[in-house]
Formats: structure tokens, C-alpha cells, sequence
């Protein structure tokens, strides 16, 4: 049996490798340098049952809430191949120029098993080998899932997907087989799927669909005594809500971190509601035509009458399941409901911190093409019908295969994956604030960096929605003052220290900032006025003399700054 499901395998890994062949020359992005270059834990074996107690991101800005151990696992043993450097704990410094291909490889590995996984779920589905394959090679080749395989730090998904898929075989497996290693392996799956991703939650209901299906295939059966199977399928799923319930329990307890951070919490259940109708309508138009993607998908200005259409077609879907029920055809009942319950958690209805996103859709897709697929090939009896649809199916495969390549290029490097986004949503706040970073730290672009550190501003002033906010103000003014004093445009920098200045926790460096720029423009008296000011705010203590007697003597550029006329 095996023999002859190598030839789709094979086809499957050729296509989907293929189309993310141009993915390897790709640069860090994003939340690679939080996940990776700043990770110290993940640059040192030594630190490996560390990562099991702390945030994914846990050495980069701010505090998060993401738990997936497994996945900086991965990581880390792609750095030890890969020959990066231990990190010095008295003098760390990120290994910039680390190459990320073992990293791209190992995301292309992960999607492909995770490929051939959901094929041989839909072969054990008893899926025709054909439609099976048809349905795995768009799952394989969908630009949806650029989000996850292109970018390194979206490997969460794919992980999670593979022991969700590889969890559901064993069990499969196990229960039709009454094999007590195989049911156990199971949960073990189930586990190494929620140390990959939070996502994984939705498991033990995937699961009740899955069997729930192969039930009612069974009935047809001439198999009599059923029981040996029974017991098998209620400890596996007793299992599965068991290990749900202990992890639910870790993470609101020794596993939280931070608060989740809910970008829609603010928002009241009607306006999730209409959002959830539009995200839902926008997620199938993707599956057909994925154009414009990108990574900072808000519903800002979008007609209101797509909601109607978006709820429309969600209940006209629960409806086509009943019709199916009624029909007996349980394939593509099964993979609408799949669909469903993998979309429900993200779906808006509950607070997130996105309206919608294109890689949340890695799991549900599977459950829709099934659906697709096995709902028309009944209906192609002949040979040549069989034969048209496999050449349509295939042309349309070929039509996502392109759409991913190019889509591909834009996640090459932070500069061309920031500006793509900003093409597509302009008034994003933190797409703006990291291109700005790219700009100073990486490109030393420093008027680039000044010009969208100054939109930052200026979107965070209009409060406008789907902005994504949030980044602290003090942090951005201190960015500005940085890349003007660099530009030696030392006015507008020190507006921008003054204002640091007027605050507590930011006093001292917005004092030491101010002081430069006007000894700087030759404005000595204004920096010894308010030296003698600062004295008497902090009482005249002799530290504060001392501090200020060197800022302003000697050589009041101490801080390494490099000035350029202007």
C-alpha cells in the first residue's frame, strides 16, 4: 500500500519545495531577531530546559505571552548547524551576520511533512488518491501560507499543524487498529503540538470530527463487534480533553507571562460581530484569488454590506453541512465542519489582536479544500470529466504555485517587507515604527528613519483605527532626537529632548540629549542655565554636580554620537 502513495509524495514535496525555493536567500524579518539573534537562551544548549519556562520572545521589547517552547527548540538546534556563536553573558552582541538558510530550509521541511501528513489523513479518510492528491498540492502550494513558511519566526504554525495532523493519524490509527502504542502516541502528539502553538487548543474537536466521520463510514462496514475500538476511542479522547484541561490550567497560572495582547478588546461585541462577517467573507475570496497579501490585514473603511454577505455565507456553509448530513455525503460534511471549528477561535468573535491574518488560516484550509474537492468529484463520473477537472485543478495549482513565488520576494528582507505593507496599509503604526528601526539601525538611512519615526507620531496623534498602535511615546521622541542629532539637525533633536526632558522617567537622557544640542549650535548659556536649573531641581547633591560638571566640561559629545552638517 505504501508503494503506491510514493509517487504523490514525491509530487507533493517536489511542488511545495519548489515554490519556496527562492525563500533561501532571505534576510531576518521582523520578529527574527527577537526570536533568533536576540535569544540568548535559544544561542546556548546549555540554556535548552530554560526555554520551557519562559516567553518565546523573552529577550525582545516588551513582555509577551507566547509559550512555544518547541519551536525555539527548533531553533536552536538550526543555530547549532548553522555554527552560530555562543553568547557572551558579560558582553553579548547579536550575531548579525549569522546566514538564515538553515532556517528557511527547516520552515520548508516542516510545511512539506506537514503536506504529506494531511494527505495520508485524507487517504485514511478513504479520499480517492487523486482528489487526495489535488487536495494536499493546494494546501502545499496556497500563497496563504507564505506568512508561514517564508518568514522564520512563522515555523509556530507549521509545527503545530504537523503533530495536529500526525496526533489525528496515531489515533486514527490506534483506535481502528486497537493498538494501545499507537492510541498513546497519540496525546504524546497532542502535547508536542501545544508546545509549538497556542492555536493547537482547537485539537480534541478536530479530532471528534474526524472520528465522528470514520463512525460513520464504519456503519457501513460488515464489522460486528466494535467494542475493542470503543474503548480505544474513549481513552484517546478522554486523553485529549485531560491534556487540554492541565495545559489550560499552566497557562493562566506558572505559563502567563504578560496579558495577551488584544488589539480588538476595546471594541464592543457588535462591532466583532461585523468584523467577523467581513474577515470571514475575505478569507474565502483569498482562497480563490489570494492577491494583495500582506501582513497587516485591518478592516478599516470596508463596506458595510460585506458583512451581511460574509454571515451570509457562514450560515448558507452550516446549511450545505445539514445537506450533506441529509445525503449521507459525510467526506465533504466533514471538512466544512473541520473548516469551521479550526476558523471559529480567530474568527473575531472573541478579542484579538488582529481582525483577521493570513496565516491563521494554515489549519482551516485543509478542512475547506476537502470539501471543494470531495463535494464536486462525485459529479465527474467519466473518464474525461475526471481527467478535465484534474487539468483545471492543476491549472489553478499552478496559478497559487505563481502567486507564491512572488509573493515570496517580499519577505527577503525587513526594508522590502515593511514597504510592501505600507503599500497595501499605510496608516499602520508599527509597520511605519520598525521600518523607521530598519532604516537607523540597519540601513543608516537616517532621513528615512526620521520620516516615518515622524509618521509614527503623527498616526499615534490621530488615534486612527487599525492603526496598530501602541508603541511608547518616549521611545519614538527618543528615536527622533537620535536621528536628527545624527543629521545635525540639532533644533528639531532638541524639541525633542525638551520633551523627553518634561518627563520623570525620562529626565536624565533628555537633559544630557538637550545639553548637547545647544552647545552644539553654539548656545552655551541656555545649557549652563540649565544646568543651574536641573541643580536646583534634584537639591544641589553633589552626584548631581558632579554628573552635570561632566556632561558640560570636557568633551560634551561623550555619548559616541557621530555629528553631519546639515
Amino acid at each position: 500500500m505504501i508503494k503506491q502513495h510514493l509517487l504523490p509524495l514525491f509530487l507533493l514535496i517536489a511542488a511545495g519545495t519548489g515554490v519556496y525555493l527562492n525563500t533561501l536567500d532571505g534576510e531576518w524579518v521582523w520578529d527574527d531577531a527577537s526570536s533568533v539573534l536576540l535569544h540568548r537562551h535559544v544561542q546556548d544548549p546549555g540554556k535548552f530546559f530554560q526555554l520551557f519556562r519562559e516567553d518565546q520572545h523573552a529577550f525582545g521589547r516588551g513582555q509577551g505571552n507566547f509559550y512555544r517552547p518547541l519551536v525555539s527548540v527548533s531553533f536552536m538546534l538550526d543555530y547549532l548547524i548553522s555554527g552560530g556563536p555562543r553568547p557572551d553573558p558579560n558582553n553579548f552582541s547579536p550575531p548579525l551576520n549569522l546566514s538564515p538558510r538553515i532556517f528557511h530550509v527547516s520552515n520548508i521541511i516542516w510545511h512539506m511533512l506537514a503536506g504529506c501528513l494531511l494527505y495520508w489523513i485524507l487517504i485514511r479518510l478513504t479520499v480517492p488518491m487523486l482528489p487526495a492528491l489535488l487536495t494536499a498540492l493546494i494546501y502545499s502550494v496556497h500563497p496563504l501560507h507564505t506568512e508561514a513558511v517564508a518568514y522564520i519566526s512563522g515555523r509556530a504554525d507549521m509545527m503545530s499543524a504537523a503533530f495536529m495532523y500526525a496526533a489525528l493519524l496515531a489515533a486514527l490509527y490506534g483506535v481502528s487498529r486497537a493498538s494501545w502504542w499507537l492510541t498513546a502516541a497519540s496525546p504524546l502528539f497532542f502535547i508536542l503540538a501545544l508546545l509549538s502553538k497556542e492555536s493547537a487548543l482547537i485539537f480534541p474537536v478536530l479530532w471528534l470530527i474526524v472520528y465522528g466521520f470514520d463512525h460513520l463510514n464504519s456503519k457501513k462496514s460488515t464489522q460486528t463487534n466494535r467494542k475493542p475500538f470503543q474503548s480505544h476511542a474513549v481513552a484517546v479522547t478522554i486523553s485529549f480533553f485531560c491534556i487540554l484541561s492541565v495545559y489550560l490550567v499552566l497557562r493562566n497560572t506558572v505559563l502567563r507571562f504578560a496579558s495577551p495582547e488584544n488589539g480588538d478588546a476595546g471594541k464592543t461585541l457588535f462591532v466583532r460581530l461585523t468584523e467577523t462577517g467581513q474577515a470571514f467573507l475575505f478569507y474565502l475570496k483569498l482562497f480563490f484569488y489570494p492577491a494583495n497579501l500582506h501582513m497587516e490585514r485591518t478592516l478599516d473603511g470596508v463596506p458595510t454590506w460585506t458583512t451581511f454577505i460574509g454571515w451570509f455565507m457562514t450560515f448558507f456553509i452550516v446549511l450545505f453541512c445539514y445537506i450533506l448530513f441529509k445525503k449521507q455525503q459525510h467526506l465533504p460534511m466533514a471538512g466544512l465542519i473541520w473548516f469551521l471549528a479550526a476558523w471559529f477561535p480567530i474568527s473575531g468573535i472573541f478579542p484579538l489582536n488582529a481582525p483577521m491574518a493570513e496565516h491563521w488560516m494554515y489549519v482551516p484550509m485543509a478542512g475547506f479544500w476537502l470539501a471543494v474537492m470531495m463535494t464536486i468529484w462525485p459529479w465527474v463520473g467519466s473518464v474525461k470529466l475526471k481527467s478535465a477537472f484534474c487539468v483545471l485543478i492543476c491549472l489553478f495549482g499552478a496559478y497559487l504555485a505563481r502567486e507564491t513565488v512572488i509573493r515570496n520576494r517580499s519577505w527577503h528582507d525587513n526594508e522590502i517587507l515593511f514597504r510592501a505593507t505600507l503599500a497595501q496599509n499605510p496608516y499602520s503604526v508599527r509597520v511605519h515604527y520598525n521600518l523607521a528601526v530598519t532604516y537607523e539601525d540597519l540601513k543608516r538611512n537616517w532621513a528615512g528613519a526620521r520620516r516615518h519615526y515622524n509618521r509614527v507620531l503623527a498616526l499615534q496623534s490621530l488615534h486612527k483605527p487599525g492603526t496598530g498602535g501602541g508603541i511608547p511615546d518616549t521611545e519614538v521622541r527618543a528615536a527622533l532626537a537620535r536621528v536628527c542629532e545624527r543629521m545635525g539637525r540639532f533644533t528639531e533633536s532638541a524639541t525633542h529632548y525638551a520633551a523627553l526632558a518634561a518627563r520623570q522617567e525620562t529626565l536624565l537622557p533628555g537633559i544630557q540629549g538637550l545639553s548637547r544640542c545647544l552647545i552644539a549650535v553654539g548656545d552655551g548659556g541656555s545649557a549652563y542655565r540649565l544646568r543651574t536649573e536641573l541643580l536646583q531641581a534634584l537639591g544641589n547633591k553633589p552626584a548631581s554636580i558632579e554628573w552635570l560638571n561632566q556632561l558640560l566640561g570636557g568633551d560634551p559629545f561623550s555619548s559616541g554620537i557621530l555629528f553631519f552638517e546639515p
